[in-house]
Protein backbone atom coordinates (compact mmCIF):
# COMPACT_ATOMS: atom_id res chain seq x y z
CA UNK A 1 0.00 0.00 0.00
CA UNK A 2 2.79 2.53 0.89
CA UNK A 3 4.75 1.79 -2.17
CA UNK A 4 1.65 2.53 -4.33
CA UNK A 5 1.12 5.64 -2.64
CA UNK A 6 4.35 6.46 -3.51
CA UNK A 7 3.83 6.29 -6.84
CA UNK A 8 0.87 7.81 -7.34
CA UNK A 9 2.58 10.86 -5.28
CA UNK A 10 5.57 11.09 -7.46
CA UNK A 11 3.53 10.95 -10.30
CA UNK A 12 1.67 14.34 -9.11
CA UNK A 13 4.52 15.82 -8.17
CA UNK A 14 6.32 15.70 -11.29
CA UNK A 15 3.43 15.61 -13.85
CA UNK A 16 3.09 19.24 -12.08
CA UNK A 17 4.15 21.32 -14.59
CA UNK A 18 6.75 22.76 -11.82
CA UNK A 19 9.77 24.42 -12.62
CA UNK A 20 11.18 22.27 -9.24
CA UNK A 21 9.33 19.44 -9.24
CA UNK A 22 11.72 16.84 -8.48
CA UNK A 23 13.48 19.15 -5.76
CA UNK A 24 10.06 19.70 -4.26
CA UNK A 25 9.61 15.58 -4.78
CA UNK A 26 13.28 14.91 -2.77
CA UNK A 27 11.99 17.30 -0.07
CA UNK A 28 8.85 14.92 0.55
CA UNK A 29 10.85 12.03 0.45
CA UNK A 30 12.87 13.30 3.29
CA UNK A 31 10.09 14.07 5.53
CA UNK A 32 8.57 10.98 4.86
CA UNK A 33 10.78 8.39 5.34
CA UNK A 34 14.12 9.53 7.02
CA UNK A 35 17.46 7.54 6.87
CA UNK A 36 19.90 8.27 9.18
CA UNK A 37 23.64 8.80 7.62
CA UNK A 38 26.85 9.16 9.31
CA UNK A 39 30.48 8.17 8.98
CA UNK A 40 31.80 6.31 11.89
CA UNK A 41 34.55 7.27 14.15
CA UNK A 42 36.63 4.77 12.71
CA UNK A 43 35.37 6.22 8.99
CA UNK A 44 33.07 3.45 8.03
CA UNK A 45 30.02 4.60 6.07
CA UNK A 46 26.94 4.20 8.13
CA UNK A 47 22.82 4.46 6.99
CA UNK A 48 20.35 3.74 9.16
CA UNK A 49 16.86 2.90 7.40
CA UNK A 50 13.98 2.14 9.51
CA UNK A 51 12.51 -0.21 8.02
CA UNK A 52 13.43 -3.54 6.34
CA UNK A 53 14.02 -3.43 2.66
CA UNK A 54 11.89 -6.48 1.62
CA UNK A 55 8.35 -7.83 1.82
CA UNK A 56 6.42 -4.42 2.69
CA UNK A 57 8.23 -2.71 -0.66
CA UNK A 58 8.26 -6.06 -3.12
CA UNK A 59 5.66 -4.66 -5.32
CA UNK A 60 7.62 -1.53 -6.44
CA UNK A 61 11.33 -1.20 -5.58
CA UNK A 62 11.85 1.93 -7.07
CA UNK A 63 10.90 3.36 -3.93
CA UNK A 64 13.63 2.57 -1.99
CA UNK A 65 15.54 3.69 -4.85
CA UNK A 66 13.91 6.93 -4.86
CA UNK A 67 14.20 7.47 -0.99
CA UNK A 68 17.97 6.46 -0.92
CA UNK A 69 18.98 9.00 -3.62
CA UNK A 70 16.76 11.63 -2.47
CA UNK A 71 18.17 10.72 1.33
CA UNK A 72 22.39 10.30 0.02
CA UNK A 73 22.13 13.40 -2.38
CA UNK A 74 21.13 15.99 0.95
CA UNK A 75 23.31 14.16 2.71
CA UNK A 76 25.98 14.74 0.32
CA UNK A 77 25.18 18.24 -0.80
CA UNK A 78 25.03 19.14 3.21
CA UNK A 79 28.66 17.47 4.42
CA UNK A 80 30.07 18.50 1.03
CA UNK A 81 33.02 15.94 -0.19
CA UNK A 82 32.28 12.54 -0.38
CA UNK A 83 34.81 9.66 0.89
CA UNK A 84 35.15 7.08 -2.03
CA UNK A 85 35.76 3.63 -1.03
CA UNK A 86 37.93 1.45 -3.33
CA UNK A 87 38.73 -2.41 -1.90
CA UNK A 88 35.80 -2.44 0.45
CA UNK A 89 32.49 -4.34 2.42
CA UNK A 90 29.38 -3.51 2.03
CA UNK A 91 27.35 -4.96 5.51
CA UNK A 92 23.57 -5.16 5.93
CA UNK A 93 22.74 -5.43 9.18
CA UNK A 94 18.61 -6.74 9.20
CA UNK A 95 18.05 -5.59 13.05
CA UNK A 96 14.28 -7.42 13.90
CA UNK A 97 12.59 -6.07 16.83
CA UNK A 98 12.85 -8.42 20.12
CA UNK A 99 9.55 -10.34 19.58
CA UNK A 100 9.82 -11.11 16.16
CA UNK A 101 10.44 -14.89 15.93
CA UNK A 102 13.35 -15.79 14.35
CA UNK A 103 11.79 -18.12 11.99
CA UNK A 104 10.18 -14.91 10.24
CA UNK A 105 13.39 -13.26 9.53
CA UNK A 106 13.80 -12.72 6.06
CA UNK A 107 16.17 -14.39 3.50
CA UNK A 108 19.45 -12.26 2.28
CA UNK A 109 18.89 -12.68 -1.29
CA UNK A 110 16.11 -10.01 -2.81
CA UNK A 111 16.51 -6.97 -5.05
CA UNK A 112 15.68 -4.24 -2.93
CA UNK A 113 18.67 -4.93 -1.58
CA UNK A 114 20.37 -4.53 -5.05
CA UNK A 115 18.74 -0.96 -5.12
CA UNK A 116 20.65 -0.36 -1.94
CA UNK A 117 23.76 -1.37 -3.61
CA UNK A 118 23.18 0.65 -6.11
CA UNK A 119 22.45 4.13 -4.78
CA UNK A 120 25.25 3.67 -1.90
CA UNK A 121 27.91 2.77 -4.39
CA UNK A 122 27.08 6.23 -6.48
CA UNK A 123 27.50 8.30 -3.35
CA UNK A 124 30.46 6.15 -1.73
CA UNK A 125 32.49 3.76 -3.98
CA UNK A 126 34.38 4.07 -6.74
CA UNK A 127 33.12 0.52 -8.02
CA UNK A 128 30.38 -1.93 -6.94
CA UNK A 129 31.57 -4.80 -9.15
CA UNK A 130 32.65 -8.28 -7.51
CA UNK A 131 36.38 -7.74 -7.76
CA UNK A 132 36.07 -4.45 -5.33
CA UNK A 133 33.25 -4.99 -3.40
CA UNK A 134 32.22 -7.80 -1.39
CA UNK A 135 29.16 -8.18 0.85
CA UNK A 136 28.12 -9.72 3.82
CA UNK A 137 25.26 -9.95 5.35
CA UNK A 138 23.66 -10.39 9.08
CA UNK A 139 20.79 -10.25 11.70
CA UNK A 140 20.38 -8.89 14.83
CA UNK A 141 17.87 -8.00 17.21
CA UNK A 142 16.45 -4.35 18.46
CA UNK A 143 13.78 -1.81 19.81
CA UNK A 144 12.79 -1.55 16.26
CA UNK A 145 12.63 -3.74 13.24
CA UNK A 146 15.67 -1.44 10.82
CA UNK A 147 18.28 -1.89 8.49
CA UNK A 148 22.03 -0.87 8.79
CA UNK A 149 24.51 -0.63 6.18
CA UNK A 150 27.85 -0.21 6.33
CA UNK A 151 30.79 0.33 3.85
CA UNK A 152 34.21 -0.50 4.98
CA UNK A 153 37.63 -0.93 3.54
CA UNK A 154 38.49 -4.31 2.66
CA UNK A 155 41.80 -4.42 4.85
CA UNK A 156 39.17 -3.35 7.94
CA UNK A 157 36.27 -6.11 7.84
CA UNK A 158 38.00 -7.89 10.70
CA UNK A 159 38.05 -4.94 12.86
CA UNK A 160 34.28 -4.23 11.75
CA UNK A 161 33.66 -7.93 12.47
CA UNK A 162 35.15 -7.13 16.51
CA UNK A 163 33.21 -3.97 16.28
CA UNK A 164 30.28 -5.62 16.18
CA UNK A 165 30.57 -8.12 18.48
CA UNK A 166 31.53 -5.45 20.87
CA UNK A 167 28.09 -3.59 20.02
CA UNK A 168 26.66 -6.89 20.70
CA UNK A 169 27.89 -7.22 23.69
CA UNK A 170 29.70 -10.62 23.02
CA UNK A 171 33.11 -11.64 24.24
CA UNK A 172 35.57 -12.16 21.40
Amino acid sequence: MLEQTWGILKGLILESGRPNATVAFDKVICNAAPVDISFTEEGWFRMKMSSLPAKEMATNANYIRDVLYAQLGAYFRKEGCRKRFHNCVIIFNHIYRYDVPEKQYRDHDNIERNMVVDAVALFVMEDDGARRCQHYYYSSSGDDNATEVFVVPEDQFVEFLRWRDLQEGKNT
